[in-house]
């Protein structure tokens, strides 16, 4: 099968984390992700699942990890397939998180080699003595679990209320220029991060 009748499906994950610790080490926090696919020949992606939820007393940076490993787990169970013999399907993983340091953590965790994700031993990390140690072992489970079904996997940071950064005036011209490059993600960004917010409120509230 020529290179040019194989098919394509990319897997696009939003995802984000809140808890309003307002100095307190544990408070009650949410989470959300949002995955979109993009099938062969299709010219935009479609919303296939919205995931939310909180916990009493937790913190951001839980928040955030346990968005992505939610959306890791979702993706790999409902819309990675693995080809069958004789079958030739591309497929891309690209999950955007707003916090720099989970991006560089997953960075640092796996090996980027000709664009695919390979996960280091679970030893190394824990000589590496990163915190939240049970959800990144968990998302590199499942990175590992994804890893032999996709061609690429990316993970990128995404600024956080993109539009508010937009209308403040005392930005440089280059950081503008790079955040209307970006302008595609806002309204997802925009979405996972009520939704955390949502969750979040919710658990205040019991």
């Amino acid at each position: 099968m020529s290179k040019s009748n194989t098919e394509k499906r990319i897997i696009r994950i939003y995802t984000d984390g809140s808890a309003n610790q307002a100095g307190k080490t544990q408070a009650p926090g949410g989470w959300a992700y949002i995955i979109l696919v993009k099938e062969n020949g299709d010219n935009y992606f479609i919303a296939k699942k919205v995931g939310f939820d909180g916990e009493d007393n937790t913190t951001s940076q839980r928040m955030e990890l346990t968005a992505i490993k939610e959306a890791l787990l979702k993706a790999n169970a409902s819309y990675l397939k693995k080809p069958k013999d004789g079958q030739k399907k591309e497929q891309i993983v690209e999950l955007f998180t707003d916090l720099k340091a989970n991006a560089g953590i997953l960075r640092k965790i796996c090996k980027d080699s000709d664009g695919v994700c390979q996960i280091e031993k679970k030893e190394h990390l824990k000589q590496l003595e990163y915190e939240n140690l049970d959800l990144l072992n968990k998302i590199l489970e499942t990175i590992r679990k994804i890893e032999c079904k996709v061609d690429i996997l990316t993970v990128e940071w995404i600024p956080g209320h993109p539009e508010k950064r937009m209308n403040d005036k005392s930005i440089d011209a280059k950081t503008k220029s790079d955040l209307i490059k970006l302008a595609v993600h806002f309204p997802f960004i925009g979405i996972v991060d009520a939704l955390a917010v949502q969750a979040r409120e919710a658990i205040e509230e019991k």
